[in-house]
Formats: C-alpha cells, sequence, structure tokens
C-alpha cells in the first residue's frame, strides 16, 4: 500500500507542473487577443466617428448655401427688384421671416444694397425672430465681407471663417459662434442691385460635435488651420486667435509633435506616448459643394479648412484589460488544477478501496436478490387469482348492468303503453263533461255546471301530468331527439302569452310583457321551447297571489360575437326558501313556497324546462327573494344547433 501512495504523488506532481504551464500559456494568450480586439475596437470606433462628423458638417454646411442661393433667386427678390416699393419690401422682410424661424439656425437674414446699406434685416433673437424698422438700418460698406461679397460674379458664394460675433469691434457675449454666407443679387436684366448675406449660427453645428463626444472613449476636438480650439476644450481655451491673451491656448502648443504630424496627411490615425490621436480634415465649403465649389470665396483663402481631431489617452487603453485580473485568474486556475489533481490521484486510492467493499457488496447483495425473487413469485401468483375473481366479478356486474337496461326499457314501454290507456278515457271524460257543459246547461243547475268545470280542468291537469311525465321520462332515458328549424321565436311567445293571459286574468293578475321588436330568427325545437315558455308563465301565476304582479322581458343580447336569446319571468309571489334554491330544477322536487299543498303540481314542470334549455345550449338559474317573489331567467344561443362551450357562454 505506501508503494501506491508514492506512486500516486509522483504522478500528481509531474502533472501538475505541466498543467500550470498550459494555463499561464492560455491564459496570455486570451490576454493577448482580447486587448488587441479592444484596440482594433476603439480605432475603428474613432475613424467611423469622425467620418460621420465630417458628413455632419458637410451636409449642415450645405444646406446652408442651398438656402442662400435660393432666397437670392426666388421670384420675390424679382419682383422687389424691379419695383423696390415699401409694400415688395414688407413682404420681402415677411417672406424672411418665415424662413428664419422655419430653419432656426440663422442669427440674421439681410439684404444689402450695392451701396453696403441694409435693405431688410430679420434677427433671429434666440428664436424671438422680429424684423428691423427702416430708421434702424446701418451701412455696412466698409465691412470686410460686404465688399468681397460685392465683388463677386453671378452664382458665387462667399464664406467667412467660423468666427465669434463682434457687436462695435467687442466680441459679443454670451459668445455667439458664427459664419457669413454671402451672395451677389442681379435683377433679370443682369444689373448688380445688392447682396445676401446670412449670418449662419455655428452654435447648432457645434452641438452636435458634442454629442458625438459624449458616446466615445475619446476627447473629441474641432481645430481651425492654425491650430486654435474652436470645440473640445475648456471654454477659456476657446476661441485664442480672438483674445489678447489667447495665443498660447493651441492644440501644437500642447501637443507639438503630433501637430506636425498631422500637417503632413488630410486624414490618419498614429500612436504615441500620450495616446491614440485620429484625425481628418475638412474643406467646409470645398466639401460641402463638391464640383461646384469653384464657385465659392472667402476671406483668407480657397483651402480653408478645419480639423477634426479624437484623443483617447493611453490610460484608456491601460484600463480596457486588467492584468491583475488575469494573474488573478491564472492563481486561481492553477489553484483548481492543483486540487482537481489531487482529487484524481486521491481517487485512484478510493477506488481501490471502493472495489474491494463493492466485492463483498455484490455478493450480499446477491443473497438479497434471490431472497426478494423468491417472495416476488409467491406475489405473483396471488396477483393472478385475485385477477381471476376480479374478471368473474366483471362479468356479474355485466350482466346485472343489461338487466337493469331492459328493466329500464319494460318501464318506459309500460309507461307509454299506460299512459295511452289512461289518456283515452280522459279524453273522452272532458269531451263528455264540455257536450254537457254546452248542450244541457238548461237542464244542469249551476252547482253542476262547477262540478262539470272542475272535471274538465282536473282531467286536462291529469293528461297535462301524463304528457310531462312521458318526456321526463324519454329525456332521463332515451335522451331527446331534436327535430331542430329556424322559426319565429315571436309566434311561440305570443301564443304562450295567450294561454297564459286567461290564468292571470281569473286571478286578476297584472301581467306586464315586453319583447323586443327584432330578435330575428331562432334555430332550435320549436315544441321544447313552447314547453319552456309554458312551464314558467304557468308557475308564475300558479304561486303568485290575486292581483300579484307577473313580468316576462324577451330580448337579444351578444357577447363575445356570440348572439344569445335572454328570457327573464319575474312574480311577486311566495318566493322559494334559500334551502330548496339547489333542488326545485330536480324532478319530482317543489321548493317551499309557502303552504306547499295549496299549489298543484308534482314538481315536473322546472325540471323539463332545464332540460329543455341545456338541449339548447343554454342555461337556466333563478333569483330569489323570500316572500316577495322569484326571477327565473334563461339564455339559448341564436341560430345554434348544438350546445356551446362553456367559455362562450355568457355572464349570468
Amino acid at each position: 500500500m505506501p508503494s501506491e501512495r508514492w506512486a500516486v504523488i509522483g504522478r500528481f506532481s509531474l502533472l501538475f507542473v505541466f498543467l500550470s504551464i498550459a494555463v499561464i500559456v492560455v491564459v496570455f494568450a486570451f490576454y493577448r487577443t482580447n486587448y488587441m480586439g479592444e484596440e482594433h475596437l476603439i480605432k475603428s470606433n474613432q475613424k467611423d466617428l469622425l467620418g460621420r462628423m465630417k458628413d455632419t458638417s458637410v451636409a449642415d454646411l450645405g444646406s446652408v448655401i442651398s438656402d442662400l442661393m435660393f432666397l437670392s433667386e426666388q421670384k420675390l427678390m424679382q419682383d422687389y427688384l424691379r419695383n423696390p416699393s415699401e409694400n415688395n419690401n414688407k413682404k420681402l422682410a415677411s417672406e424672411y421671416t418665415s424662413f428664419s424661424t422655419r430653419k432656426g439656425v440663422y442669427d440674421q437674414i439681410r439684404f444689402i444694397d450695392t451701396k453696403g446699406m441694409e435693405l431688410v434685416r430679420i434677427n433671429y433673437n434666440r428664436g424671438d425672430v422680429s424684423s428691423t424698422p427702416f430708421e434702424e438700418f446701418r451701412r455696412k460698406a466698409g465691412r470686410y465681407y460686404v465688399k468681397e461679397t460685392l465683388a463677386l460674379s453671378k452664382g458665387e458664394v462667399f464664406v467667412s471663417p467660423l468666427d465669434l460675433n463682434v457687436e462695435g469691434g467687442v466680441v459679443e457675449e454670451p459668445y455667439k459662434p458664427v459664419m457669413r454666407f454671402g451672395t451677389p443679387v442681379f435683377d433679370g436684366s443682369g444689373r448688380l442691385r445688392g447682396m445676401m448675406l446670412f449670418n449662419y449660427l455655428a452654435e447648432k453645428f457645434l452641438n452636435k460635435l458634442e454629442n458625438y463626444e459624449s458616446s466615445s472613449y475619446a476627447d473629441l476636438m474641432l481645430l481651425n488651420e492654425d491650430g486654435y480650439y474652436l470645440r473640445g476644450v475648456d471654454d477659456n481655451e476657446l476661441w485664442g486667435f480672438m483674445k489678447d491673451n489667447g495665443g498660447d491656448n493651441t492644440f501644437q502648443a500642447r501637443f507639438k509633435e503630433e501637430w506636425m504630424m498631422m500637417g503632413e496627411r488630410d486624414r490618419g490615425q498614429f500612436y504615441t506616448a500620450k495616446g491614440l490621436f485620429t484625425y481628418v480634415t475638412i474643406y467646409p465649403v470645398r466639401d460641402s459643394l463638391g464640383e461646384t465649389a469653384s464657385m465659392v470665396k472667402n476671406a483668407s483663402t480657397s483651402g480653408y479648412s478645419w480639423k477634426m481631431v479624437t484623443f483617447v489617452p493611453q490610460r484608456v487603453f491601460k484600463g480596457l484589460v486588467s492584468t491583475y485580473s488575469y494573474i488573478l485568474t491564472v492563481m486561481f486556475l492553477i489553484v483548481v488544477a492543483g486540487i482537481w489533481l489531487w482529487y484524481l490521484a486521491s481517487s485512484r486510492l478510493r477506488k481501490f478501496y471502493a472495489e474491494e467493499e463493492l466485492k463483498m457488496a455484490n455478493e450480499s447483495l446477491e443473497r438479497k436478490v434471490a431472497e426478494r425473487t423468491q417472495k416476488l413469485n409467491a406475489l405473483n401468483d396471488e396477483l393472478e387469482d385475485e385477477a381471476s375473481r376480479l374478471a368473474e366479478f366483471i362479468k356479474v356486474v355485466d350482466r346485472i348492468n343489461k338487466e337493469l337496461i331492459a328493466s329500464n326499457q319494460y318501464k318506459t314501454t309500460f309507461l307509454a303503453n299506460i299512459s295511452h290507456e289512461m289518456k283515452t278515457p280522459l279524453n273522452h271524460i272532458i269531451t263528455s263533461a264540455e257536450l254537457l257543459h254546452l248542450h244541457g246547461c238548461g237542464r244542469v243547475t249551476v252547482g253542476c255546471k262547477k262540478y262539470l268545470k272542475n272535471i274538465k280542468i282536473g282531467s286536462n291537469n291529469l293528461i297535462e301530468f301524463i304528457d310531462d311525465l312521458l318526456e321526463l321520462t324519454r329525456a332521463v332515458s332515451c335522451g331527446i331527439d331534436l327535430s331542430m328549424a329556424e322559426f319565429e321565436i315571436k309566434d311561440i311567445l305570443e301564443e304562450a302569452v295567450d294561454k297564459t293571459t286567461g290564468m292571470t286574468i281569473e286571478k286578476h293578475l297584472n301581467f306586464k310583457v315586453n319583447i323586443e321588436e327584432d330578435i330575428g330568427l331562432v334555430r332550435g325545437e320549436s315544441g321544447m321551447l313552447r314547453q319552456i315558455f309554458l312551464n314558467l308563465l304557468e308557475n308564475a301565476v300558479k304561486f303568485t297571489s290575486d292581483g300579484g304582479d307577473i313580468y316576462l322581458e324577451v330580448k337579444r343580447s351578444s357577447e363575445s360575437g356570440k348572439d344569445f336569446l335572454r328570457v327573464l319571468v319575474r312574480d311577486s309571489g311566495v318566493g322559494i326558501s334559500a334551502s330548496d334554491i339547489d333542488r326545485i330544477f330536480h324532478p319530482f322536487e317543489i321548493g317551499e313556497r309557502g303552504s306547499v299543498r295549496n299549489y298543484q303540481g308534482v314538481g315536473i314542470g322546472l325540471a323539463l324546462a332545464k332540460r329543455f334549455v341545456e338541449y339548447h345550449g343554454g342555461d337556466i338559474w333563478v333569483e330569489n327573494n323570500p316572500g316577495e317573489g322569484s326571477t327565473f331567467e334563461f339564455y339559448i344561443p341564436l341560430g345554434a344547433s348544438v350546445k356551446v362551450a362553456d367559455d362562450d357562454k355568457p355572464e349570468n
């Protein structure tokens, strides 16, 4: 056993050394790959960022030149040049005011004559656009941009450098970065009549650049061609070329070598000890006009340019991938590998001991399996005996079930035969009573007439009871064969109402009927629906005292895209006790409604009504106030020939 232990320790040590070296190599390769991937991503992002910024700049400045040429050549301008009246001047001012409001980027829109006198001036005033009155117009003949613009030919454009607006020889505060765009205006005969001048508010354009910076690792800077900051540093370092003490606030003063490298090409990307620099040179006018750039003149040179620069400090790259995290990862993996190898080595020893124990356990298990097998065989024999007895029992149950079915059929046949035999003499009795009442009244006393009437009523009740009993028997035993057809429900309703009206008149009941006009056709079994209406109305009459109220309401309703017929029968009778609510729809059940024996019937009518409603796919229920009356309500689907699913039924 000791030799086995030392062999395991030797294999563990050798594997641990090789595995540690492999972990270090793999983690370092992963670290290097991750670092280079992040570095490449930042480089690509910076180039893409500058490309989008340049496109934004070119698009904005191109839009300004298009607006300038549009206003200088529009028909309203030519109308004014032909007739420079006060009215035409107002029209021009109104047009420029509306244009300034829509655009929102022009601090001033001016039309100046050839002598440098303002004829129209629109001031943006940070959104409060106004037209300058005539008495406030100024002469600008001495301004450089007026002289240079009036010296241009037709179709040429003057563009000034981006600087701060100056009023009265002083830089306006708060700072207002502007660029001036001008073009000469000629009349229809080709005679110079003046110039259009835009003071373009560059603040919105510069703010767009700041928005790009917020989505980048880098510091974003916009420089003029002399290296002065136009955007991207602290406010006190901006616009150094317009300040007395701002000469040192330049990019080249901070990044001298980098500035020299940027001067060699129009775009590029390079590393220095300070970080990653990415730059692109923008020629605002030339780039925005493309092939038409030859029409543009500006105050400095035809190559007036900006430089957009992004600067990613070296500390950003150092923070891309944490060296300490990778060192900790290596240490952690080595420790895990050591634990895992030691576990494998220990497992080798444990396996040896476990194999010995397993041999002993197998022998014990084989003995137990033999014992269990013997017990299972005995139990299986018992189950087979029990299955034989169960099969005999099933045969007996099946035989009894067949006898019950036959007995039920005998009962149905008996009821059908006995009802026929009972209805025949009852019909004779009714006919004889009616004939005696009609033709023998002269010889029959008043008391006898009453007895004849009672015979007729009792016989009719007995026939109705026999019919209901037969109908209930067929529904329970054999089901109901529906003869579905479409018909007007109003015909059946009127028949049921007419039959009930006589009963209500005898008891002096207030019978109100509310039937919706446009119910439409109903698909169902007309006899069943007639029986439902009669049973509910007769019940209401039966259990309502003389002088009471009965209300019938029939209407059409829709829920979940399906149409239903809703019927409500309300009476002011004795009501139903709470304990009988759940029983009254069962056959031969009569709820406690006053003194029960005062009312005729054996409890079949509501049971039949419930079964007939359910055969039509509907439902019936009762709402009750004991002592104050009951409300029976049911619905059936309109146009349905089968039962509807529970999910499609309307809310009760």
